[in-house]
């Protein structure tokens, strides 16, 4: 009889330990996947805010084009208007004209640089508080947690586990819990900035 409930006890403890084999091989290829489906989310906002910024960069090249030519033409204004006003002066040549400078920025070109840099940040903020990453970020903290509660329900029934996994879930949890902190404060301070810059304007436009 005795040997009868050790090989029966033998057995339970195979099937256990096939059973936690198969969990762990389950719970790594589910990271294994949630993670590269992280990083694919990445790679594409990373191409998006490359794509914005190109073009934010072309629209900065054609105003400063924009802004040299009027440059140019102010200045071929002011030497023509030089010359028809000495024409028949004797000493035509001893007054020059200074240079022209470049024309300063004005209102509504600064207001719309903030309104172009305004846009740039509210594609980050979309790109790192979408609701799909957040959602991302939910499901894989649940499954930390619950590999975390497992291996905490093994401990207490006396089965021996590994240090090392335990640690391990707990540094992922972290870096999860870390990364979320980290997009909702760049979601909140894109905000932030978005409102004041909102403030501002009102401003200036009542006092016009």
């Amino acid at each position: 009889m005795s040997m009868f409930c050790d090989a029966e006890a033998d057995k339970l403890r195979e099937i256990a330990a096939e059973g936690l084999r198969e969990l762990d091989r389950k719970f790594q290829n589910t990271i294994l996947n949630t993670c590269n489906e992280v990083d694919a989310e990445g790679e594409r906002a990373l191409k998006r805010l490359d794509a914005d910024a190109a073009r934010f960069r072309m629209r900065i090249e054609e105003s400063k084009a924009q802004a040299e030519a009027s440059a140019r033409d102010s200045e071929l204004l002011e030497q023509s208007i030089f010359e028809a006003r000495n024409e028949r002066l004797f000493f035509k040549n001893l007054y020059t004209p200074a240079k022209a400078k470049s024309p300063p920025r004005t209102a509504a070109q600064a207001q719309q640089l903030q309104q172009e840099l305004q846009a740039i940040r509210d594609v980050a903020a979309d790109s790192f508080g979408s609701s799909y990453r957040r959602l991302l970020y939910g499901a894989l903290s649940i499954v930390m947690t619950s590999a975390l509660w497992s291996t905490a329900t093994a401990f207490t029934s006396g089965n021996p586990i590994r240090w090392s996994k335990v640690v391990i879930y707990l540094a992922i949890l972290g870096c999860i819990f870390m990364q979320f902190w980290f997009e909702s404060s760049q979601t909140s301070s894109a905000t932030a900035n978005g409102s004041v810059s909102e403030a501002e304007t009102s401003k200036k436009d009542d006092k016009k």
